[in-house]
């Protein structure tokens, strides 16, 4: 690959990134009363849809049922947005040749993105503890770190796989 194209994959990946950093930051700093309009609206939405028969439960039992999908929906939430990071990362990482062993490219490439994406859910929750109402969680971190991995390890098994495609198709229109 000519190195104009790598150069611009990596400054598009690299806004991607900011892009998905400014995001995870500004949900952060929101205070937790607004934190919790929003995923208790979005929970408003989804709890019947998830909940068999949640129309007619009594309301005690609607309450903790909607607090059960509010706390899975910030988890999903969080892992999401740190799986469109760990995608941008490794998007990143993938610019820039290391080695000429392609699976060690590979994985130390992944690596560094996984790691880039750790820094970034501490330093996140860092940043929390200075937001009214929110605090330093240990089970966003992880919730983070999960969602980052299976960006970095689905995006690397998709270019992996891609690469594969293109190169028997160039080896079967080269024969």
């Amino acid at each position: 690959m000519n190195s104009i194209s790598l150069i611009i994959k990596r400054y598009v990946f690299l806004a991607l990134a900011a892009i998905c950093m400014i995001v995870i930051f500004g949900n952060s700093a929101e205070p937790a009363t607004v934190s919790s309009q929003k995923s208790g609206g979005a929970a408003d939405v989804v709890t019947p849809i998830v909940v068999p028969g949640y129309e007619t439960h009594p309301d005690p039992v609607k309450v903790k049922e909607k607090q059960v999908v509010e706390r899975k929906l910030r988890n999903v939430a969080h892992a999401g947005e740190f799986a469109a990071l760990g995608v941008c990362a490794v998007g990143v990482a993938m610019t820039f040749e290391l080695n000429k062993k392609k699976l060690l490219n590979m994985t130390f490439r992944g690596l560094a993105a996984f790691v880039f994406c750790v820094v970034y859910a501490v330093l996140d929750e860092v940043h929390q503890i200075f937001v009214e109402g929110r605090t330093f969680e240990l089970k966003d971190i992880m919730n983070d770190s999960l969602g980052a991995i299976v960006g970095v390890v689905l995006f690397t098994l998709a270019v992996w796989v891609l690469d594969a495609l293109i190169r028997k198709i160039k080896n079967k229109n080269a024969n």
